[in-house]
């Protein structure tokens, strides 16, 4: 879970999806849910955007989700996927 900066929302992913939710209560709004495994959220500085980790490109990796736009959530690093044999 993570506070935003300016104190109204609260962070918190759940069974590999990611909420915001009012600091006074109310609904829970999805930000990214799905098959990929999502977790670790924290609000940058500013609040305008969340940084998490994802499995969603095949291996953990950190995204980064602008909070204008959710949909357009992107890689930061690339670890590839290692194939143990």
């Amino acid at each position: 879970m993570d506070l935003s900066p300016d104190g109204s929302q609260i962070l918190f992913d759940l069974l590999g999806d990611l909420y915001l939710l009012p600091v006074g209560g109310g609904n829970a709004q999805l930000l990214r849910g799905g098959v990929s495994f999502d977790r670790q959220a924290r609000f940058s500085p500013d609040g305008s955007r969340v940084i998490f980790t994802s499995d969603a490109g095949g291996c953990d990796n950190l995204w980064v989700l602008p909070l204008a736009d959710p949909t357009a959530a992107t890689p930061v690093t690339e670890e590839p996927y290692y194939a143990v044999t």
